[in-house]
């Protein structure tokens, strides 16, 4: 079972406009960021190799358009299968290139998954496909805001309730 693993309380400001700064633009120059956060370029490159040390940066991407793919439709999945089919349908799913996102839940519906495709038409023979594990209830995404970043609002609050 994962650990939840709180580094929260260790961070301070600066690492925090550091976080959002990289997570504004994760190709921001070392330097720049320095500037931004008030240091210098060594001073920023340890503070940033220090948040990937403890685990707060995990890594770095790039934020495709799914649209400009041909993948302009999304659906929000969920399904509901036995304790017995459970392991076989994630295991499927791991497979399926539409599925990009499988999250299990607790629930009725043990799993909640983001397909992409290109059209409603792409989506009956996904259906098919995962239906045999179980229920799958699904909803078009009509549209969907971008991800908001974690900031020191959500940082610091979270921290503050549990205290």
């Amino acid at each position: 079972m994962a650990t939840v693993r709180d580094v929260s309380s260790k961070l301070d400001s600066i690492d925090i406009a550091l976080i959002e700064a990289l997570q504004a633009n994760a190709r921001t120059p070392i330097a720049e960021l320095g500037r931004k956060v008030g240091l210098s370029q060594p001073a920023a490159s340890e503070r940033v190799r220090r948040l990937e040390d403890i685990g707060v940066i995990v890594g770095y991407g790039v934020r495709l358009d799914p649209a400009a793919l041909g993948l302009a439709t999304e659906v929000s999945m969920r399904v509901r299968t036995s304790f017995d089919r459970f392991r076989p349908c994630v295991e499927h799913l791991k497979g399926v290139p539409e599925v990009v996102q499988l999250r299990r839940l607790t629930g009725e519906e043990c799993l909640d998954l983001t397909v992409r495709l290109p059209d409603t038409v792409a989506l009956e023979a996904v259906i098919d496909d995962i239906g045999r594990f179980g229920d799958v209830r699904t909803a078009v995404v009509l549209h969907a805001e971008p991800p908001k970043p974690l900031g020191r609002t959500l940082i610091r609050g979270c921290g503050a309730r549990r205290a």
